[in-house]
């Protein structure tokens, strides 16, 4: 093999952006954190700051050791209304906070959605920081927050628990902030529901568990099933056994055998303890019922149902096509929408269908709302959680702004109360839960009607006698009650309900989950005397006591500037051997701020030939992003670098004008000159407009259309060019494309490298015109080049996982391609080419996490000298 690669550290700052939209933010730091919040926000950054050390109090202890590095927590502004946040020691050890949880409300069960994430993501902090082994930790010295590094042929993994599967790392922090008095999602009976389901199907083993796979539950799994496997260790050999497993990992100077830390830890190994926590769930749960009833829709969404007069509404979609809206009719019909909705809960509004989700509404927004089948926000519903109308057309919601620590309901722009649920509107009267402590009580508008021990449950409908019914925690699962004047009665047996809607007195239609999804199905009432089930999780309740340790001090505010604020993350290394070139060493030092605006980096290559020297920047602060580079030749030997010149530079302006919908827009301004004398100089400028619908788990979009187009000028030529991209789903996970491209140059001339290159050499930011063809064997330069391609593709869904084996296999597609190229050079005459490739590409899954696509393709050209190549290549995402 002439080209033998010894080692490589990928960057983390290559592959990531901004984690927030654009905006202003402030900045407090004490010794140990460092918060960043938006300007003008409400937000009591110094309770945030007491209540996050009392957390780090109680970690600490249990978790075994003490962060190494400044926590640095961020809190998105109201500009970025997402319903989520992230963990991460890459670039640095942070988190970033998202404030629109009431969106799902439902899901998360707990009572404070911003102290629910303090919990959840500061365990993940703990969880992936130990350095508890001298390689790490000289690594670590060496490399900073990379993810692995090189620098003497031998990996090394400065944060060696980034290894760790998600089912162990998700499944402890849903643990953790199910046991601090604030819900969670171990108090959920759906969460129940989905375990035991899981296991009672054979799904529950080693294998399906500890990686990423492409069956249902999906990702879910990591956090319903493995926080019930943590729950299950934790009441076996305790909090500190548990929450210390990740210390113990962590002093692996290869971390890659959990089996063996188990065993070390728990005395016994995964495997075994996987055993014996299916044995549990089937021993404990053996009465679980699964609810009968005819089947009329199956989804792999967790959507509830909706209501449109006496029709019921279902988001259902299979997890690699659009959504589809069915409306359900009293005597049975179905009717089928098609669109391409967001996964949300339905709202009718005017004869159209919306779903409450959020996303960009420009290029610096994200807006929660009411989005239309083709992804656009309904006016006037913009920073709202939509529950429904009032009787007069008010619109009942969750203010997002305000609800950042609990839920704040407002009707018609007024502010009504606290619900820590969804909210059920009928006519003139909201249903909605509160909580109080550990006590969940149902409400008809201010009125309390009957109360329970809980962090769980919805109201899904009212009938004509004014029987409210609600979802919430049966002994097994999840089911369906209802108030009655009695108290409370259960109204279906099953355990695996989820959401109810009513037909008539007698027959509902219920929403419920199985081994392979969802299922509405249609059923009959079988109302009896009941009391909700209370689903605590066994775990002892800690109280954090914010008040014993005094507050956490925090320095005077001050504003975020993303260039005062930059700081050194890691240093990453690249090591090749050539049998003719010998040794190469490329070392990368970066440098970011905590919400990653912009980056500087520093590289030395070296190679035998020559010594290279680049500093770049990139910032996304501001509406125009920019960046540049400058390379320094310091070394260079031989006939080949005497090719080099003293210098090469580039810089670049990019404006994203357009997100909305699905469509997005952007233009760039750029320049770039070489170090290589051979390489060309062009100015160029270039728009880019994509639609691209893309849903789950999808390996290629369902639909997509990318339009470009460009002109460059280099040494007195001028280029133009456009491209043109389209792509659709057919049934069966098939899809068909096509694919153009156009240049055009007002020179051509070979010696002095003008003109439309054409070759084997992708096209570049840096040079746009070009032309590709993958199995020439020579460069050459053309006045005028069209290229058209035809493709289908099929995917298949076989995979083979290995929990003991760092590599599965994930999924695969074959596809076929064909190409056209029409060239002139400058001769009057029009050349003709054609490329004919046959391929499949296989999803590798390495370490568990990281999705590897491996293909192998055939391809074939009657007029090159080697008319079938056969290439193979990887590409890696991180």
């Amino acid at each position: 093999m002439k080209n033998l690669l010894l080692a490589i550290a990928i960057s983390p700052l290559g592959l990531m952006a901004s984690p927030v939209v654009s905006g202003d933010y402030t900045l407090q730091e004490n010794n140990t954190s460092t918060y960043i919040a938006p300007t003008g926000s409400k937000l009591n950054t110094q309770a945030i700051a007491t209540t996050h050390q009392a957390i780090r109090r109680v970690y600490d202890r249990e978790f075994g050791y003490r962060l190494d590095a400044p926590l640095r927590v961020s809190l998105a502004s109201n500009r970025d209304q997402v319903a989520n946040a992230f963990s991460t020691q890459l670039p640095l050890n942070e988190q970033v906070l998202y404030g629109a949880g009431v969106l799902h409300e439902d899901v998360f069960g707990v009572t404070s959605w911003l102290r629910g994430l303090l919990l959840h993501e500061t365990a993940h902090n703990y969880q992936l920081n130990p350095k508890m082994n001298g390689w790490s930790r000289l690594a670590h010295a060496i490399g900073g927050n990379a993810p692995v590094i090189a620098p003497f042929f031998v990996p090394m993994f400065p944060i060696p628990n980034i290894t760790e599967s998600s089912f162990i790392k998700e499944g402890n922090a849903v643990l953790n902030e199910s046991r601090f008095g604030n819900g969670g999602r171990l108090w959920s009976g759906r969460a129940l529901a989905e375990t035991v389901t899981q296991v009672r199907a054979g799904r529950v083993t080693p294998e399906m568990m500890y990686n990423s796979t492409l069956q249902f539950p999906y990702g879910e799994k990591f956090y319903l099933v493995g926080g019930h496997f943590q729950k299950f260790l934790a009441q076996r050999y305790g909090m500190k056994r548990v929450n210390g497993y990740f210390k113990e990992y962590a002093k692996q100077p290869f971390p890659f055998f959990g089996n063996t830390v188990f065993k070390r830890q728990f005395g016994k190994d995964f495997v075994t303890l996987m055993k014996e926590f299916r044995q549990s769930i089937l021993r404990e749960h053996r009465g679980f019922h699964s609810t009968k009833g005819k089947v009329l829709a199956h989804s792999q969404l967790r959507v509830p149902l909706s209501r449109e007069g006496d029709k019921v509404l279902a988001l259902v979609g299979d997890q690699c096509s659009a959504p589809k809206v069915v409306r359900f009719g009293q005597h049975g019909k179905m009717q089928v929408k098609k669109g391409a909705w967001h996964s949300g809960n339905i709202v009718s509004h005017n004869g159209k269908y919306y779903t409450s989700a959020s996303a960009k509404i420009s290029p610096q927004v994200i807006r929660a709302g009411l989005f239309d089948r083709d992804g656009y926000l309904l006016s006037g519903t913009a920073g709202k959680a939509i529950q429904g109308r009032m009787h007069d057309g008010r619109w009942v919601y969750f203010d997002i702004a305000s609800s950042w620590d609990q839920p704040h309901l407002y009707v018609g722009g007024h502010y009504y109360g606290l619900a820590h649920s969804s909210v059920l509107v009928r006519g003139d009267a909201l249903y909605y839960f509160r909580q109080q402590g550990d006590r969940r009580t149902l409400y008809r508008n201010h009125m309390p009607l009957v109360s329970y021990r809980g962090h769980d449950g919805h109201p899904v409908d009212v009938d004509r006698q004014g029987r409210v019914y609600f979802v919430a925690p049966s002994r097994h699962g999840s089911t369906v009650y209802r108030t009655s004047g009695h108290g409370i009665e259960r109204v279906v047996s099953g355990d695996d309900v989820t959401d109810l809607k009513l037909m008539n007195g007698k027959r509902a239609l219920v929403q419920t989950i199985g081994a392979d999804g969802y299922a509405v199905r249609s059923v009959y009432l079988q109302p009896h005397p009941a009391k909700v089930a209370s689903l605590d999780p066994g775990l002892k309740q800690v109280n954090l006591g914010e008040g014993k340790g005094g507050q956490s001090f925090l320095g005077t505010k001050k504003n975020y500037s993303p260039i005062t604020h930059l700081q050194y993350t890691n240093l990453t290394s690249f090591s090749t051997y050539d049998t003719k070139k010998g040794y190469g060493l490329t070392l990368k030092a970066d440098f970011t701020d905590p919400l990653w605006r912009n980056t500087l980096s520093f590289a030395l290559d070296y190679q035998k030939t020559r010594t290279l020297l680049q500093a770049s920047y990139a910032n996304t602060a501001s509406p125009i992003h920019f960046g540049g580079s400058v390379t320094w030749v310091m070394r260079r030997r031989g006939k080949e670098g005497s090719t080099y010149r003293d210098w090469g530079y580039s810089a670049y302006l990019r404006w994203p004008f357009l997100a909305t919908g699905y469509w997005r827009g952007s233009a760039k301004l750029a320049f770039a000159r070489s170090y290589r004398q051979t390489d060309r100089t062009p100015v160029s400028l270039s728009v880019d407009l994509k639609k691209r619908l893309q849903f789950g788990f999808s390996k290629y979009p369902d639909e997509l259309l990318d339009l470009s187009a460009f002109v460059s000028y280099d040494r007195g030529a001028v280029y133009a060019g456009v491209n043109g991209v389209w792509m659709h789903n057919l049934p069966g996970e098939m899809y068909v494309g096509a694919r153009g491209a156009y240049r055009i140059s007002s020179r051509v001339d070979t010696t002095k490298q003008l003109g439309i290159k054409v070759g084997t050499a992708s096209p570049s930011s840096a040079d746009l015109a070009v032309i590709r063809i993958p199995t020439s064997g020579t460069v050459s330069y053309a006045r005028e080049a069209m290229m058209g391609e035809v493709g289908l593709y099929k995917v298949f869904n076989f995979s083979a996982y290995s929990y003991h084996l760092p590599l599965s296999l994930q999924r695969e597609s074959i596809y076929l391609k064909q190409r056209l190229y029409a060239l002139d050079f400058g001769d009057g005459k029009r050349h003709i080419r054609q490329e004919s490739i046959a391929g499949v590409e296989a999803d590798l899954l390495l370490l568990h996490n990281y999705t590897v696509p491996v293909s192998m393709e055939v391809l074939y050209n009657p007029g090159v000298k080697r008319k079938v190549q056969v290439r193979v290549g990887a590409k890696y995402r991180f």
